[in-house]
């Protein structure tokens, strides 16, 4: 059977703390385990802070529009969505990390999938976060709110495109016909705050991170690899990994918050 690459993670930490010991989230902050030194813990709770270095507790703010604000602030008035920058969980996971095999890619024969990657819009924030879709498969985005939103999107490879959704529009698709390996941008000029990444890939070897910073990459031949990683606040890293036939391999990243 084709070797697969499993139980990867990507989690948060200061650079100087990474490998300490764990974060664990309390609400919208975090605090480092007991294996971290005091010292070490202030400067971890201090880096998950609004403002520190991570970041990611900034609440998002959704008035000043006339035209929208009683839709999308009400949609999160009993829990103010944050900005999602940084999605660290409990065990200091980092979700939205775009995952994928880089450099000599593996003969395939993975059909384009005939289901579209959905992108949802519904209380003016899009959803998912972070999408990887292959070239020729649709990308469908939805509009359930009855809102005004425009989808700009700008990637460097494909053509750009802003397509505008008024209030009676309730989807739209494109699709994208070359790869594009660098994740390009989604945006929406009506809502400043709506944002949203893209990776248009040729083959099937990728992922993208869950809450708990976990990704799998499944029927990956054996052989030895260049893993990539990206993220919108934590950038770039890469692994070389080895997979065995018929076993599974592990590639874990810190992301450093210095």
């Amino acid at each position: 059977p084709p070797a697969q690459l499993l139980d990867g993670s990507v989690t948060a930490g200061m650079a100087a703390l990474a490998g300490c010991g764990a974060l664990r989230s309390l609400g919208h902050l975090a605090i480092a385990s007991n294996r971290v030194t005091d010292a070490g813990a202030a400067a971890l709770l201090q880096a998950m802070a609004p403002g520190g270095a991570l970041g990611k507790v900034r609440q998002l703010n959704m008035r000043g529009n006339p035209l929208s604000e009683a839709t999308c602030a009400a949609a999160h008035e009993d829990d103010p969505h944050l900005s999602e920058a940084w999605v660290v969980g409990a065990d200091s996971g980092v979700a939205n990390v775009i995952v994928q095999i880089k450099g000599s890619i593996p003969n395939h024969d993975s059909a384009v999938p005939s289901d579209p990657v959905v992108m949802d819009q519904k209380g003016c924030v899009y959803a998912p976060h972070a999408a990887v879709l292959r070239v020729g498969q649709t990308l469908k985005v939805l509009n359930p709110d009855g809102v005004t939103h425009n989808v700009n999107a700008q990637p460097r490879i494909n053509t750009p495109f802003n397509t505008g959704m008024p209030s009676f529009r309730t989807e739209m698709e494109q699709v994208f016909d070359t790869a594009e390996d660098m994740a390009f941008a989604i945006r929406c000029d009506v809502h400043p705050w709506m944002g949203a990444w893209l990776v248009v890939l040729d083959h099937p070897f990728f992922a993208v991170t869950d809450d708990s910073g976990s990704f799998s990459i499944p029927n990956l031949p054996a052989g030895t690899y260049e893993i990539e990683i990206w993220h919108e606040s934590g950038g770039t890293q890469t692994q070389s990994i080895t997979v065995a036939e018929g076993a599974t391999a592990q590639a874990d990243f810190v992301l450093s918050a210095s």
